[in-house]
């Protein structure tokens, strides 16, 4: 998937929403509720987006800003400190493209937990 096709805000219908940009700033709220088990990251955040590589011969990726496309996602955030770092697996089906979010590669979501892109709200006058 490439950039163009991700901006734009992401949400489900338990109230977590997540704001990608173009220029890679990305924001979220309520994400305890995009992620199936928890988390032990912030129910809010601000930071940075980037695309993952794709996975080596040993399985290995590794995330860069120069790459302008993937089916994986890395949002950061945070200080260096207590950074936290969620992933979000890009998927379609049969009602369009949704990010799954997770903290462990290996994790899954189920249907309540995968955001999908909303709408663009008009501009008010």
């Amino acid at each position: 998937m490439d950039e163009a096709a991700l901006t734009g805000t992401w949400g489900n219908a338990a109230g977590a929403h997540l704001r990608l940009e173009a220029h890679r700033e990305m924001a979220g709220e309520g994400l305890t509720r995009a992620l199936l088990g928890g988390t032990q990251c912030p129910d809010a955040i601000a930071g940075r987006w980037s695309f993952f590589s794709t996975p080596d011969d040993d399985g290995m990726s590794f995330v860069d800003d120069r790459f302008t496309s993937g089916d994986r996602i890395a949002l950061t955030f945070g200080d260096p400190e207590t950074s936290c770092l969620l992933s979000a697996l890009i998927r379609r089906d049969a009602q369009g493209l949704s990010l799954c979010l997770v903290e462990d590669p290996d994790a899954d979501c189920s249907a309540e937990e995968l955001l999908r892109a909303e709408p663009a709200k008009p501009n008010k006058p």
